[in-house]
């Protein structure tokens, strides 16, 4: 879901001073790592209207264009009305939310008709290249993004497929008479830019991990609270503390593009900290003109397959399924998270959570590791996992039936709610988590392990398979 933000309330922030550290344009500590921009963004003309688009890559970003696909200034000179410039600006300002990284990159997919594309794929480098590390599709991340957009050209081609394919580029009609369809993608992209907006943008993308079960409104949350206190920006979104004391493992980044180079912004925040922060933007929101404009945002029918610019027949065909099948080879997935174990001495008790730091709202338990990986969404197959808890022994056992506790059954016990999410039955990589019960000690323990309780006083007796899970992974990351 998108909240359209009133204009309003993006002018305000030129009239923000910053109350804390001001970040500098990319300061020192940012690690810049972009592609290389094709050769065509930013060279005031058409820009990149024409050029091909890998859809694999970040969204609306000049370093995921490939190579130019059609001769625009031919095109434009044969039929001047076909070939759009909008002149008019505007100032957005717009969020974007979801569950989990997949759910992230589905909810931008979704604004556009893209054939053959797979939405698993789709601009998944948009989280990758913010948050580099191997963990940022864990499922235990969900994303919010904050984007202010500052649209100042429009540039469209209006005119049928079969007309603009016509105009194809030299080079592109060579490449596809000489090289297969693998160099083709890999030279030019997936998909042609038909409709591109230019401007300047300030893109921030939050990502946190919630012990809250609504993980769409933590997540809009943390983004709302986060935005406010470094860049003075209101979203005007419901903020709770109740919503915000749940989240840990919190961190934004944000940059800009277009506007004036040298007032650029860039950087990371690790939002656990206490020493968060200001980022001015007003010198660089000021800065944005048509002649520092780049691509900021593509029209919801702005990306046309490749293979509809082919006039063969059969090279067409064949590089269509090319296409099909790399975007099912390029999607992304998510990733398994740490489930840690729990110990409280003072009365021999043991619980699971996916909180690294569930001690620091219960000091009396001690994290013993973690014992096995699990998504912390429902994913591939998985079912719920349930905690429950007698608070008169202090004893927790977790299942997957959702009505484990009855009158006649599990007596004194209450259902907590979802801890995470298992498999019901052996799946590939999954290894079965162990129930074991004390009944002198009123104690539960989950673990992988078959031998977890040998060394243990008498009375610890297996009670099977409760369900299946990831093992720890070699490093300790998947």
């Amino acid at each position: 879901m998108k909240n359209k933000l009133l204009l309003f309330l993006i002018v305000a922030v030129f009239a923000v001073a910053c109350k804390k550290q001001d970040f500098t344009p990319l300061n020192s500590n940012t690690i810049v790592n972009n592609p290389k921009k094709s050769n065509s963004a930013r060279d005031g003309i058409w820009d990149l209207l024409g050029y091909g688009y890998n859809i694999t890559g970040a969204y609306a970003q000049s370093y995921s264009a490939g190579g130019q696909v059609l001769d625009i200034a031919r095109f434009k000179a044969d039929y001047p009305d076909r070939v759009l410039t909008d002149l008019s600006q505007s100032q957005t300002a717009e969020i974007t939310t979801g569950t989990d990284a997949l759910d992230y990159i589905k909810k931008i997919s979704n604004n556009f008709s893209l054939g053959a594309s797979d939405s698993a794929a789709t601009f998944k480098a948009t989280i990758k290249a913010a948050f580099k590390d191997s963990s940022s599709f864990s499922s235990k991340y969900a994303y919010s993004s904050y984007d202010l957009t500052i649209k100042e050209k429009r540039l469209t081609l209006n005119s049928p497929i079969d007309l603009m394919k016509s105009y194809a580029n030299a080079t592109f009609l060579t490449d596809v008479q000489n090289q297969s369809p693998a160099y083709i993608v890999s030279h030019y992209g997936t998909h042609v830019l038909t409709d591109i907006f230019l401007g300047a943008k300030l893109s921030v993308l939050y990502q946190s991990a919630t012990t809250s079960s609504n993980r769409y409104n933590s997540s809009q949350a943390g983004l709302s609270f986060g935005i406010k206190t470094i860049f003075s920006i209101d979203a005007s979104l419901n903020t709770t503390t109740s919503e915000l004391s749940k989240i840990y493992s919190s961190k934004m980044h944000y940059e800009t593009r277009g506007g004036d180079a040298s007032k650029s912004l860039i950087g990371d925040i690790d939002l656990n900290t206490s020493n968060t922060p200001t980022v001015n933007i007003s010198n660089w929101q000021s800065s944005a003109t048509v002649q520092n404009a780049e691509l900021i945002d593509i029209g919801t029918s702005g990306l046309v397959e490749l293979s509809q610019f082919v006039s063969d027949p059969t090279k067409a065909q064949a590089l269509h399924d090319y296409i099909v099948q790399y975007l099912i080879n390029n999607r992304a997935s998510l990733l398994p998270a740490p489930i840690y174990g729990y110990y409280r001495a003072v009365d021999n008790k043991h619980i699971l959570s996916s909180d690294p730091n569930y001690t620091a709202i219960s000091p009396n338990w001690r994290n013993t590791g973690v014992g096995f990986y699990a998504y912390t969404v429902q994913y591939g197959g998985t079912v719920p996992v349930y905690q429950y808890s007698n608070p008169n022994t202090g004893d927790h056992f977790y299942a997957t039936n959702p009505n484990a506790v009855t009158p006649t059954s599990w007596v004194g016990y209450q259902r907590d709610g979802i801890t995470f999410y298992g498999y019901p039955s052996v799946q590939q990589s999954t290894i079965p988590c162990y129930i074991f019960y004390s009944e002198n000690q009123h104690d539960h323990i989950y673990s992988p392990n078959p031998n977890v309780t040998a060394g243990y006083p008498a009375g610890w007796v297996s009670h099977g398979i409760g369900f299946y899970v990831f093992p720890v992974p070699a490093g300790g990351i998947y």
